[in-house]
C-alpha cells in the first residue's frame, strides 16, 4: 500500500499543474495571435465566390497586424467581390492611415501595392507603413479665457495617456484638438457668450518631432443678456399660479431657455393638459443703447384640457390587465396629471416585462376622454448556458432557466443547476418585484446542493425567504429567514466531532448594501460597504446556536482614466453561544484563495488537522491593495488586457476572543484580466512569510474581480 502523499507535496503539485497549464494557455494563445488569418474571399448567397485577397503589412512596429487587418476587413471584402473596383484597396489604405492619426502618429503613411499570386483567382495586398513616430502632446495652452477657467474646459478634451500606467503625457490627435476647439466655442455660447470666437489651434513640432505644443486663442466678445421675457397671457393662465425663474438680466443661453421652457411644459401637464406645445424665439435686441441684450418670447398651444373618463389597456398578449392597472396612478374621472402619467410609465417600466410603452387619448362622445396605454411586451423566458473554469472548482457548467412573467402575473420565476469537479447544486426561485408596495421586492426559493471542500464534504438542502427594501439611490438592504438541513456530510479532521456533520440550521439574517461605484464590473471609481449579522437558534428550528457578523468596504482611487488603486479590507466573526466545540467545520470561517490572500490555495491559510486539512477559524481579517492598470496593446482575441499588481494580507483566528491583527499572512503579486463578455482574471501570489508546508507560489485562474 503506498503512502499518503505529504499535504506540503500535494499543494506544490497542484500549482505546478496550475502553472502548467497557464503556460499552455500562453503558448496557446501566442501561437493563436501569430495564425490570425489576414486573408478574405467573399462568397454571394448564390454560391458565387470572389477572389481570395491576401493582406500583408509591412513598416507596422506599434500596432499589431491584427487590428490592422480588422480595420480593412469590410473593404478588403468589397475588393474580393469586385477585384476591378480599386478604390476600395485605396479607401483601406486611407482607413489604416486614419487609424493611426488617432493611435497618435500624425505624420503616418500606407501606399499600397496589388500583385497576382501563382493561383487563379488570388490577390496580394501588399500595404507598406510609415508609421512616423509616436506624437505626444507636452503643452497645451488655452488664451483670451477669462469667465471659465482652464480646468474647466479640459473636461471637453479627451485625453489617452502614452504610458500604460496612464502617467505619461497624452497623445497627439489632430483631429480630437481640432474638435476641442469647436466644444469650447459652445461651451461659451451656452454661457451667453454669442459671438465668441475660437481660432484654429496653433500647433507647433517640439523635440525633434516628438511632441507638440498647442495653443488655442479665445475671444470670448460680450456677454449677452436677457432684457425680457415673454410668455403668451394663454399658457400663463392654463399653467394656474406657476411662476417663471426671474430670467432678465441674466446671461441668456441655451440651458437657461430650456429650463424654461421645460418648466412651463410640466406645469401645463400638471394642469390637465397632455400634449402641450411651447415654442421659445429669442430676438437680439436691435437698439444701440440695448447692444449684447435679447428678448426671449415663449408661444405655443396648451391642446385640449383633459378629464380622464376611463382608461383602457391594448397590446398586452401575456400580462394580466389587473398586473398593469396596478401600476396605473392615473385616476378615471378626475383631470389628467402629467405627474402621475409618468409615475405610471415608471412603475411599467420598472416591472422589466415592456419593451415600449405609449399612451394616447382619444376624446369620447360624451364628456370626457379615453386614457389608452398600449403596450410591446418583452419576451419574458430565457435560457442561459454557463461554462467556467476556477482554481479550485476547475471545470464549472450551468444552466438557468427564467420565466420573468410567471402566467402572466408578472412573477419571475427561475430554476438553475451548477456542475463541477467540487460542486453540484440545483434550485428554484420565485421574486414578487412590488410585493406590497412599489419598492419592496419578495424573495423565496429553495436549493439542494453536495459540496467538497478542502476539509469535508458537505450535502442538503436549503430554504429562504427574504424582503429587499430600496431606501435610497444607493442603499438597499434585506432582511430574512434560511432554514438549512445537512445531510450526507463527511468531516476528514479528527479534530471535530462527527457527529456534528449532520445538523440542521435555522437563522434570520439582516444586510445592508451601500454601492457608489460607477460600473458593477468594470468600475472606475466610487465605493462599495457591506454589512450583515445573522442569528442562529434552536428556536428557528434548528440545532446549533450562534451569531455571525461580517463587514466588507472596498474603495476605488482613480489616478488617471484607466489606472486606478483599489483598497479592500473584509472582516467576518462567528460568536458561538454553545462553545466552540458545538460550531460544526461548516459554518467555521475560512480565508485562502483567489477573493482573499492570494498566497494561498483556497481555504489553505490558517491551522491545519493532523491530516492536514484546514479547519478554519472564528473570526478572519482581510485586507488588499491592488494597483490595475491596462497594458500598453489589447492582446488579440482576448480584447481589451489590465494588468495588476497587489498586497493581500490576512488571518485567521480560532478563538473569537483573541480577534485582531495577530498572526497575518502576506501575499505579493501580479495579475492580468482579460475583458471578454466576463472577466477572466489570472493571479500570481507569493508567500514572503511561509510556515512548514506552505507553498512559495499561489496561481488562480478564474472569472471575475477578486473584490
Amino acid at each position: 500500500m503506498s503512502e499518503p502523499e505529504n499535504p506540503a507535496d500535494h499543494s506544490r503539485r497542484r500549482c505546478a499543474i496550475i502553472a502548467k497549464g497557464m503556460l499552455a494557455l500562453a503558448i496557446l494563445a501566442l501561437t493563436a495571435c501569430s495564425s490570425v488569418r489576414s486573408t478574405v474571399t467573399w462568397t454571394g448567397e448564390d454560391g458565387q465566390v470572389g477572389d481570395r485577397v491576401q493582406a500583408i503589412f509591412k513598416g507596422n512596429e506599434n500596432v499589431s497586424r491584427f487590428s490592422l487587418f480588422r480595420k480593412i476587413e469590410d473593404l478588403l471584402y468589397d475588393y474580393s467581390k469586385d477585384p476591378g473596383k480599386e478604390s476600395a484597396i485605396f479607401d483601406a489604405a486611407l482607413a489604416l492611415e486614419d487609424f493611426y492619426h488617432a493611435q497618435g502618429f500624425p505624420r503616418a503613411k500606407v501606399s499600397y501595392e496589388i500583385s497576382p499570386t501563382k493561383n487563379e483567382g488570388s490577390q496580394q495586398i501588399l500595404f507598406q507603413i510609415e508609421e512616423g513616430g509616436l506624437v505626444v502632446i507636452d503643452e497645451l495652452e488655452i488664451r483670451g479665457n477669462h469667465s471659465i477657467q482652464d480646468d474647466e474646459l479640459l473636461k471637453l478634451l479627451p485625453q489617452i495617456s502614452s504610458n500604460a500606467l496612464g502617467f505619461g503625457r497624452p497623445i497627439f490627435v489632430e483631429a480630437t484638438i481640432q474638435g476641442f476647439a469647436k466644444d469650447i466655442r459652445t461651451r461659451f455660447a451656452q454661457d451667453g457668450y454669442l459671438s465668441c470666437s475660437v481660432a484654429a489651434p496653433q500647433i507647433t513640432y517640439i523635440e525633434e518631432g516628438k511632441a507638440v505644443r498647442v495653443l488655442i486663442q479665445v475671444r470670448e466678445g460680450p456677454i449677452f443678456t436677457l432684457r425680457k421675457v415673454e410668455i403668451a397671457p394663454d399658457l400663463l393662465k392654463a399653467a394656474e399660479g406657476w411662476t417663471p425663474e426671474k430670467l432678465a438680466g441674466e446671461p441668456f443661453g441655451r440651458k437657461r431657455t430650456s429650463q424654461l421652457q421645460i418648466g412651463l411644459r410640466q406645469a401645463l401637464r400638471r394642469h390637465g393638459y397632455p400634449k402641450p406645445k411651447v415654442l421659445a424665439l429669442a430676438k437680439p435686441v436691435t437698439k444701440a443703447k440695448r447692444q449684447n441684450q435679447v428678448d426671449l418670447f415663449v408661444t405655443g398651444e396648451t391642446g385640449p384640457r383633459t378629464v380622464i373618463s376611463k382608461i383602457a389597456i391594448e397590446g398586452n398578449k401575456k400580462t394580466r390587465d389587473w398586473v398593469i392597472r396596478n401600476r396605473i396612478v392615473l385616476e378615471e374621472g378626475k383631470l389628467f396629471d402629467g405627474e402621475l402619467e409618468d409615475e405610471s410609465l415608471r412603475q411599467l417600466y420598472r416591472t422589466g416585462l415592456f419593451k415600449k410603452i405609449s399612451v394616447r387619448y382619444e376624446a369620447l362622445a360624451d364628456e370626457g376622454y379615453r386614457a389608452v396605454f398600449v403596450f410591446e411586451e418583452l419576451s419574458s423566458q430565457e435560457i442561459q448556458l454557463h461554462m467556467g473554469y476556477g482554481s479550485y472548482e476547475q471545470l464549472r457548467l450551468g444552466a438557468r432557466f427564467e420565466e420573468k412573467n410567471l402566467f402572466g402575473t408578472g412573477l419571475d420565476f427561475s430554476w438553475s443547476g451548477k456542475a463541477s469537479f467540487k460542486d453540484v447544486r440545483t434550485g428554484i426561485s420565485f421574486v414578487d418585484s412590488q410585493f406590497l408596495a412599489e419598492e419592496l421586492q419578495l424573495s423565496f426559493g429553495g436549493e439542494w446542493f453536495r459540496r467538497h471542500e478542502p476539509s469535508y464534504v458537505d450535502s442538503g438542502y436549503r430554504f429562504n425567504i427574504g424582503l429587499d427594501q430600496e431606501f435610497y439611490p444607493h442603499l438597499r438592504g434585506r432582511l430574512g429567514y434560511r432554514f438549512v438541513s445537512h445531510q450526507g456530510a463527511k468531516v476528514d479532521a479528527p479534530e471535530i466531532d462527527p457527529s456534528l456533520a449532520d445538523y440542521s440550521k435555522g437563522e434570520i439574517f439582516a444586510d445592508l448594501f451601500w454601492d457608489q461605484r460607477d460600473h458593477p464590473i468594470v468600475t472606475r471609481q466610487g465605493r462599495s460597504l457591506t454589512a450583515r449579522i445573522s442569528y442562529a437558534h434552536k428556536d428557528l428550528g434548528g440545532d446549533i446556536e450562534f451569531f455571525r457578523l461580517s463587514g466588507k468596504a472596498v474603495q476605488y482611487f482613480p489616478f488617471t482614466r484607466n489606472t486606478r488603486f483599489v483598497a479592500r479590507y473584509e472582516t467576518t466573526a462567528l460568536f458561538p453561544q454553545d462553545g466552540s466545540d458545538r460550531i460544526p467545520l461548516q459554518e467555521h470561517v475560512f480565508s485562502g484563495g483567489s477573493t482573499t490572500v492570494r498566497s494561498y490555495a483556497y481555504n489553505e491559510l490558517g491551522t491545519k488537522s493532523v491530516t492536514g486539512d484546514p479547519l478554519g477559524g472564528e473570526f478572519r481579517q482581510v485586507l488588499s491593495g491592488e494597483l490595475r492598470f491596462p497594458l500598453p496593446f489589447p492582446l488579440p482575441l482576448l480584447g481589451p488586457t489590465e494588468a495588476a499588481a497587489f498586497v493581500d494580507a490576512g488571518n485567521i483566528g480560532s478563538d473569537i476572543r483573541d480577534w485582531g491583527f495577530e498572526d497575518m499572512k502576506y501575499a505579493i503579486g501580479f495579475g492580468l484580466r482579460y475583458s471578454l463578455p466576463f472577466i477572466l482574471r489570472f493571479d500570481a501570489g507569493w508567500n514572503p512569510d511561509r510556515d512548514a508546508g506552505d507553498s512559495a507560489w499561489a496561481f488562480h485562474l478564474t472569472i471575475g474581480t477578486p473584490f
